[in-house]
């Protein structure tokens, strides 16, 4: 009995029914010409008529046979073989091979991958030649979904490449059932060649109960992977031609200890700083590179190591922008403040402007990377709404309440924002204990021989 191993296709017989309408409606028009004696004339047309009809239908059961034989071809047709109650084979197998980036790994006799290929092709070499393979990988490329022949799934699976994908069991296991489901009825063998990383295990997953699945893990020998995690720039804003510190920190992944790793940082395609890191195992350092930027605008950053055998996570890429200046606005209730114009006033960097907060132009706020509210009597909705907007557009928001405001009106903004809320003014008289002088903002303030503590007479709060 004849199986189709894509019985779908069979809807397409359908198609034959084009060749016999063109064949009932083919109404050709013949030019009539006069003769004298159509004697001799009307012999010839029957003869001719006959013969055209023939033609005709030689030629609409060529079409549709045509058009039958296509879609058999893709319905692709088999004549299963006899079974034997002594011999049990297996009509369809699917190998997955995993090859994410883990699958780079070394070991004593190669990668994970090649050592993966070598088990695909044992696999191979195990069956007999009438059966038909299904070779998967992360890629779950279309061309891996249909049944290949034992010759073409080892040459297959020669020429799989590593590759940034990574799949989880539920999604292997799903793309394997779609391939067999319809050829097997048992759902056939699947086999899974992986090193079985931790994210392979993501969600839970279900199989047939008359599958076979069987899993090939593989180990890679002990070795030093060492990688960026992550970096980050000392303050949040950077000046033109003046120095920038980065911070970088570095992981040592593997089971020995790491000497003289070269961290490079490059902007712009140009190398701007080296340091040399000495990670532990199972431990991560962090170092700092400094650099300075001479022109305003968004500048493209590298941070690169070099380790082996991983290599793919040696290269950590990063971005950042440098302004000209920043611009400040400050919202008064009252007077401009003569302390932010103590702070800001001599600075070349900072843009100070002030306006009354009834008389601001809400379409000049996206102009400015700071909003100070300096003691407004209340906030109104309607500057509710628009600091909302600044806010969500990537705008920063510094508060300095009125100490007679209206603290309701604050809090009903606090709240829409999920920021804290003001319970009232504290009258108790609470001293400043000590100053982190390390901040950006102390930098230039103290002299050196203020830095000890006790040198400083701090200030009181009286109310706060």
């Amino acid at each position: 009995m004849i199986k189709f191993l894509s019985p779908a296709f069979l809807y397409a017989l359908l198609l034959v029914a084009i060749p016999i309408i063109v064949h009932l409606f083919n109404f050709r028009r013949f030019k009539k010409v006069s003769f004298t004696n159509v004697r001799f004339l009307k012999e010839l047309k029957q003869e001719t008529t006959s013969k055209s009809k023939l033609k005709h239908l030689l030629v609409l059961a060529t079409r549709i046979l045509a058009v039958a034989f296509l879609v058999f071809a893709f319905a692709r047709p088999v004549i299963p073989a006899a079974k034997r109650s002594n011999v049990r084979i297996s009509e369809a197998v699917s190998v997955y091979i995993d090859n994410s980036f883990s699958m780079e790994a070394i070991r004593q006799d190669g990668t994970l991958l090649e050592v993966a290929r070598r088990k695909a092709r044992e696999i191979a070499a195990a069956y007999p030649p009438t059966t038909r393979f299904q070779i998967l990988t992360a890629d779950f490329d279309p061309v891996h979904q249909r049944m290949l022949s034992k010759e073409e799934f080892l040459d297959m699976a020669d020429q799989i490449k590593i590759s940034g994908n990574t799949r989880n069991l539920k999604e292997i296991l799903g793309r394997q059932q779609e391939a067999l489901n319809g050829i097997q009825p048992d759902g056939g063998i699947h086999y899974i060649i992986s090193d079985f990383q931790a994210n392979m295990n993501n969600g839970s997953f279900s199989s047939d109960t008359g599958q076979e699945i069987i899993f090939i893990p593989l180990r890679a020998s002990a070795f030093s992977n060492i990688y960026i995690d992550s970096c980050w720039l000392s303050t949040p804003a950077i000046q033109i031609n003046q120095p920038a510190e980065l911070f970088i920190r570095v992981v040592n992944n593997g089971t020995d200890n790491a000497e003289n790793i070269p961290v490079k940082v490059a902007v712009d395609g140009q190398v701007r700083g080296v340091a040399t890191v000495l990670p532990e195992a199972g431990k991560n350092i962090i170092t700092t590179v400094n650099f300075t930027i001479t022109q305003p605008g968004w500048h493209q950053g590298e941070v690169s190591i070099s380790d082996h055998p991983v290599t793919f996570d040696d290269v950590y890429y990063f971005s950042f922008e440098v302004k000209e200046a920043v611009n400040v606005i400050a919202l008064n209730g009252h007077l401009p403040s003569p302390y932010l114009q103590a702070l800001f006033g001599n600075s070349s960097f900072v843009k100070l402007s002030n306006t009354n907060f009834s008389q601001v132009d809400y379409s000049s706020l996206a102009n400015n990377e700071l909003l100070i509210l300096n003691e407004l009597p209340q906030i109104t909705s309607g500057l509710s709404d628009e600091l909302k907007k600044y806010l969500q557009s990537g705008g920063h928001v510094l508060v300095f309440p009125d100490s007679g405001a209206d603290l309701s009106s604050y809090n009903s903004f606090f709240t829409s924002v999920n920021a804290d809320l003001f319970s009232g003014i504290n009258n108790n008289n609470d001293k400043v204990i000590r100053l982190d002088r390390n901040n950006e903002l102390f930098s230039d303030v103290f002299k050196q021989n203020e830095r000890k503590e006790g040198a400083i007479d701090y200030p009181v709060a009286l109310k706060h």
